[in-house]
C-alpha cells in the first residue's frame, strides 16, 4: 500500500507513518490506514471514487459508507462539514 500510494503523488506523514496527503488542483485529500482499513477524506466524492478505482486495480475493497467509529473512537459529522470525535465525552467532568 505505501509504495502504491507515494508512486501516486501521496506524501507520508512524518509524525503519524500511516497518514497520506497529496495535494493536487487546490484541494487535499487525505489517507489513514491502519493495518486493513482506511478513512479517505476529500471534499469530492468523485475524487473518492477515483482513488477507490485505482485501489480496487491493486487490492479487493469494499467501502463501507461514511465513518461513524473508527479504532474505538465514535465520529460525528457537524452541519458544518466538522467532525467531532468522542461526543460521548464531551459533557464529561473528571476529577
Amino acid at each position: 500500500m505505501n509504495k502504491i500510494l507515494l508512486a501516486n503523488g501521496f506524501t507520508q506523514s512524518k509524525a503519524d507513518q500511516c497518514l497520506y496527503t497529496m495535494f493536487e488542483h487546490g484541494k487535499w485529500m487525505y489517507v489513514l490506514m491502519y493495518v486493513d482499513d482506511l478513512i479517505v477524506v476529500h471534499e469530492s466524492d468523485d475524487t473518492i471514487v477515483k482513488f477507490a478505482k485505482l485501489m480496487n486495480k491493486h487490492f479487493t475493497m469494499n467501502d463501507l459508507g461514511d465513518v461513524s467509529h473508527y479504532l474505538g473512537i465514535q465520529i460525528e459529522r457537524e452541519a458544518d462539514g466538522s467532525f467531532l470525535l468522542q461526543s460521548k465525552y464531551k459533557n464529561c467532568s473528571y476529577s
